[in-house]
Order: C-alpha cells, then structure tokens, then sequence
C-alpha cells in the first residue's frame, strides 16, 4: 500500500481516499469569514458550474493554503484558497470529479517518457472542502461512485481524491445558506516540451 501524502493523524477516513478534520478552523476564524462575506450582495457566478454558486474573493482566508500545507509532504502543494462559495435555496452541485480542469495534463504526463524535453505542470491529486455554514436543510455531500452521504459541520476541512472514484456532489440546498472554500492538492509533473499548456 502506497503511503498518503497527506498527514492522516487528524483525519477520519469516510471511505477510499475520503478524509475529514474536525474543527479544521475554529469557531472565531469561522465568524470572521462569514462576518466579511454576509453583507456582500454582489457574488460572482461561476462559468464552469453557472447558476449554481456564486464566488466572493477574499482576504480572511488566505491563512487556509498554508494550513493546508503544512499537513503536506514537500512534493505536494495547496492550492489557494482566496475565496468562498455561497449556495442558497435550490442550489446543487452535480456530480463531478476534481481533475476535470487538469485532463489534459494528466493525460500528457501519462505520454511522457523520460529523458524527453519536458515542462513541469501542476496535476490535481486531491480536492479540499473547507466548511464554514451550512443550511438548515439540504447541502450534503455525497459520493456516488462509493455509496457516501456526508453532512459537514462548520469548520471541517474535508478531503477526497481528484480521480473518477471520488465523483462527488452537493445536494440541493433546501433550506438555508452553505459557505465554504474548495481548492485543491497538487503535485509537479512532467510533460513533453512540444506541448504547451
């Protein structure tokens, strides 16, 4: 078995490749968030998944990335981690796996041979979730391809393998509102160097 990049010691496993970290965030970091981005009536609506959430960039969470981190070996890295997502009332987020944005580099770096000129490219390897509303009804995540339902509380971070067996989404939102912040764990492949990305 292949150790994790990831330090497990926090985590509860909810099935192959699923993680949670309970309290991730606390309760203070958690209404410091929410206190910014409440009040906001403008939100950013998303191209990939359009009328389904809305995005606000902002500072109080750039402390995420590096937390993140440092439960990292040195070959893998967080992402980002500058905005939040809001979905409100009869909002979903449909079934999808995390590596849909880096296909093509997955699929060049399968082709590389090595000793070829090469580029180095980011490959998503896992998704992150960090939770800090959820509404009162509606809003769980769930993983068809494994038979999961989870329901998050604020301040979990929640992690799950980029790949087609991770397939996850997020129930209709029926009551409430649901904020949080996704990105993603990387690692440094190498691609052949007549390909551009």
């Amino acid at each position: 078995m292949l150790s994790s990049p990831i330090n497990l010691l926090k985590f509860k496993s909810l099935g192959e490749d699923i993680y949670v970290y309970k309290n991730f965030i606390s309760e203070f970091e958690i209404n410091e968030v929410l206190s910014e981005v409440k009040d906001v009536k403008d939100w950013y609506v998303g191209e990939y998944f359009k009328n389904t959430m809305s995005r606000y960039n902002t500072k109080t969470t750039a402390y995420i990335q590096k937390r993140i981190q440092s439960l990292l070996d040195n070959n893998h890295f967080a992402s980002e981690s500058g905005h939040v997502v809001k979905m409100i009332k009869g909002n979903e987020w449909r079934s999808h796996s995390d590596v849909h944005d880096f296909e093509l580099v997955e699929k060049l770096a399968a082709e590389y041979k090595e000793g070829e000129d090469f580029l180095i490219r980011e490959l998503s390897v896992f998704g992150t979730i960090v939770y800090y509303e959820l509404p009162k009804s509606g809003g769980g995540l769930y993983y068809p391809k494994q038979n999961i339902e989870y329901m998050p509380s604020p301040g979990d971070l929640v992690i799950h393998g980029s790949g087609s067996y991770c397939e996850h989404g997020v129930r209709e939102i029926v009551d409430g509102e649901r904020y949080s912040t996704s990105g993603f764990i990387y690692k440094h492949v190498k691609i052949k160097n007549e390909k551009t990305l």
